[in-house]
């Protein structure tokens, strides 16, 4: 009994030292292939988030460079295709001071990021020598503006072409850095996939917990992963479509809509300062029940912070800020506000509205979309300057000789193609040198800017008014009949009457000659003729009257002057000739 119990004993000290033993080796197997697969997972998430951070880095480094080049490139060709020294000169420092120190920090900061990638090296020396060498290129403009003789047309295509080369470089060595830094996050995202693999074969022959954390980890880093690329994805979608946005309006609501896809639950609104740079003002549109819309009204600029500060301004309804903004404040809801910044000057800022506090990565995408939107808006906003300043007269508001010819041609080629009236008002101050003799050309100017304010009150929408030259002004009236043009002459003329300028104490009064579209295929120039003999006639007649020539089908190269209409006024007409000659007083 003893030898059995003692073989018993034995028995059960040899299963419990084999069951400590095998759990031992259970133990240390679990343990092993935990430790394996915490590794793995480690070098995975190491991987995947070298990676992320690869990734995003190099295509936000390299977007930035594509677009400080086409910047640059569009800055560039504007200074060669003007002919104005001032305008030359400004889109000259425009270059200096922000289109190049941009393109060139953005190859410094590229060559940091791709410091390891010799052929990324050999691009970007590329992209600086093409640099210096447009360098050189312009110093050809400024050392004829120096000496004052202008460059042709043909020198001014050539040296455009040139430039476009030179870009053309730039844009190509570019692509080339951003194919190689896709086929590096490709290879990377092949060793993450390897990792991944060899991880879970050893989860799986270990143990069912070491498996079910590896699979939640794996869980985990995949989400991350996913919402990373998906993030990168629209990133450069938005980058891409950024740069082909022709309006500030369009890029403004690109970037609404942008952010507002990005940052689910949150509200997007664009600020811009108007065109006096006095006010602030919603660039994209307003929810009806936003508390900022009432407060927008009449508001400065610095009534923003973050334009008044340059930086990042917040707002928490569950912090006391020192200085709470008067705009963004909002006892219910967080916001973010990132001012606009082009070369230290601040153009706007983009306020996010959003009721949850916003993870580093999405802070990371509002702080980067804003950083590339800004020169893009900058830019937009400069060509429309420069359009509007090229197409209208600066004194009356009005478009200019060069904008009214073209809007002539179009206004009779679709009077003529659909067989729709045409009428046309030829307008000339009366006495205007006296006005400048007697009280000053300065007066006369802010005669000649309230007479275009004067006719833009009484034009319909689809009237045009331009100031054909001198103090000679042409309102076009589509789809109307000389018979109606000539009521609403009259009430442009009794507008002008009605004209008060300090310091000139006498009345301001115009002659009007109206006429329609000559028929069948009249063109602008008779149209024109015919309006300004109705014109001279009205000058001839007394002044300050509205004369209408005669309908009738008459060709458009008949130059027998129309009979002049009785004048609409009380005042009774004389006949007289309404032609150039011996009107020397007609003014």
């Amino acid at each position: 009994m003893r030898l059995r119990s003692d073989v018993v004993g034995g028995v059960r000290r040899g299963l419990t030292q084999r069951s400590a033993a095998a759990i031992g080796a259970v133990l240390v197997a679990v343990l092993a292939v935990a430790g394996i697969g915490l590794l793995g997972l480690h070098r995975m998430k190491a991987d995947t988030d070298s990676l992320i951070d690869h990734t995003v880095a190099d295509l936000v480094a390299t977007a930035g460079l594509v677009s400080a080049v086409s910047g640059a490139r569009d800055t560039a060709l504007q200074q060669v295709a003007v002919s104005d020294p001032a305008v030359a000169d400004r889109l000259g420092r425009q270059l200096d001071l922000s289109a190049i120190p941009r393109l060139r920090e953005s190859v410094r900061t590229l060559r940091l990021l791709t410091a390891d990638d010799p052929e990324s090296g050999i691009d970007l020396d590329q992209i600086q020598a093409d640099v210096d060498r447009y360098q050189r290129l312009r110093g050809t403009v400024d050392r004829r503006a120096t000496d004052g003789s202008a460059l042709t047309r043909a020198e001014r295509a050539a040296l455009a072409t040139q430039i476009n080369d030179v870009f053309d470089g730039m844009v190509a060595s570019s692509e080339s850095i951003r194919g190689r830094e896709a086929a590096e996050a490709q290879d990377a995202g092949e060793s993450a996939q390897s990792t991944y693999a060899s991880t879970r074969t050893g989860l799986l022959a270990g143990s069912a917990l070491s498996v079910l954390a590896g699979l939640i980890a794996l869980l985990v880093l995949g989400r991350r992963r996913q919402a990373a690329d998906r993030s990168a994805a629209d990133q450069a979608d938005f980058t891409d479509t950024l740069q082909v946005t022709g309006s500030e309006e369009e890029a403004h609501e690109l970037v609404r809509r942008h952010l507002d896809r990005a940052l689910p639950h949150a509200h997007t609104l664009v600020l811009a300062r108007n065109n006096s740079e006095n006010r602030l003002e919603a660039a994209t549109a307003l929810p009806p029940d936003s508390p900022v819309a009432g407060r927008l009204l009449g508001a400065e600029p610095r009534s923003c912070l973050a334009l008044r500060f340059g930086r990042t301004h917040r707002e928490d309804p569950a912090r006391s800020p020192l200085l709470s903004c008067a705009l963004c404040s909002d006892e219910h809801n967080r916001s973010t506000c990132e001012p606009l910044l082009v070369g230290g000057r601040v153009i706007g800022s983009v306020l996010v509205t959003h009721p949850r506090l916003l993870t580093r990565p999405q802070d990371a995408v509002v702080r980067s979309s804003v950083a590339q939107a800004a020169p893009v808006l900058a830019n937009l906003r400069n060509l429309a300057l420069a359009e509007f300043r090229a197409n209208n007269d600066s004194l009356t508001g009005l478009p200019n000789k060069r904008a009214t010819d073209d809007t002539l041609k179009r206004m009779v080629a679709q009077a003529n193609r659909t067989g729709s009236p045409l009428a046309a008002a030829m307008l000339d101050l009366d006495h205007f040198k006296q006005v400048n003799d007697r009280f000053g050309h300065g007066k006369g100017d802010e005669v000649l800017a309230a007479v275009g304010a004067a006719i833009r009150s009484c034009l319909r929408a689809s009237d045009f008014a331009g100031r054909f030259g001198g103090e000679e002004l042409l309102v076009l009236l589509p789809d109307t009949a000389a018979g109606a043009a000539v009521v609403l002459a009259e009430r442009i003329r009794e507008a002008v009457a009605a004209i008060a300028v300090p310091g000139v104490d006498r009345q301001i009064t115009v002659s009007i000659g109206v006429a329609d579209l000559l028929q069948p295929n009249g063109d602008g120039a008779g149209l024109l003729r015919q309006a300004d003999r109705a014109l001279y006639a009205a000058k001839a007649a007394g002044r300050n009257r509205t004369l209408v020539a005669p309908s009738g089908e008459r060709s458009p190269g008949d130059a027998t002057p129309p009979a002049a209409t009785p004048p609409l006024d009380s005042a009774p007409a004389r006949p007289a000739d309404p032609g150039r000659a011996g009107t020397a007083d007609a003014a």
